[in-house]
């Protein structure tokens, strides 16, 4: 009985480790999103400049913009 529980508490740990990675992996791949989404409107904004600035004004950054 002893040697059940010590491998049920080591599955949950594992279990425990893994989500938290996950979790990680997931906000890193956001943060590498977004920072990819800035150096990109800055080339942008070089490239078009005033033009795109009216184009980002009109849409959304990560998301579309909803009007009502």
């Amino acid at each position: 009985l002893a040697q059940e529980q010590g491998l049920h508490y080591r599955l949950n740990f594992i279990v425990v480790v893994a989500e938290y990675l996950r979790q990680r992996r997931n906000h890193i791949r956001f943060y590498i999103s977004v920072n990819l989404v800035i150096n990109e409107e800055k080339m942008m904004l070089d490239e078009f400049g005033e033009k795109y600035r009216e184009y980002m004004n009109e849409t959304g950054r990560l998301l579309p913009k909803f009007t009502v």
